[in-house]
This record gives C-alpha cells, sequence and structure tokens, in this order.
C-alpha cells in the first residue's frame, strides 16, 4: 500500500519564496483539465476513421 504525501500548495507571495518548490510524485501526475485533451483524442478518432473510409472506397472501386 502506497502512501500519499501531502501537498504543499500554496500561492506564491509577492516577494518570492524563500523554498523552492517541491514536485511530489502526486502532484507531478496531474494533468491540466482539459477538454483539449478531449477534443485531441475525438479529432483523432474521427480522422483514422475517415482515412479508413477514403482508402475502403479507394481500393473496393
Amino acid at each position: 500500500m502506497s502512501t500519499i504525501e501531502k501537498d504543499k500548495v500554496q500561492p506564491a507571495p509577492r516577494e518570492g519564496r524563500d523554498d523552492p518548490v517541491r514536485v511530489t510524485a502526486d502532484t507531478a501526475r496531474q494533468g491540466p483539465d482539459g477538454h483539449r485533451v478531449l477534443y485531441v483524442l475525438l479529432g483523432g478518432f474521427v480522422g483514422a476513421a475517415l482515412a479508413c473510409f477514403i482508402l475502403y472506397a479507394f481500393w473496393s472501386s
């Protein structure tokens, strides 16, 4: 069983930080929330299906 480390997520102070930001294994794995990833996935899927349809129509005729 793995141990989840507590995050030290704080906004940056105006004067700057005294210590460097530490990226733990828990925070490093989180990607951006995004519909962009979904759009790229759907676009790739539709593009691959369209390419297969065009190739099938080309060779079947």
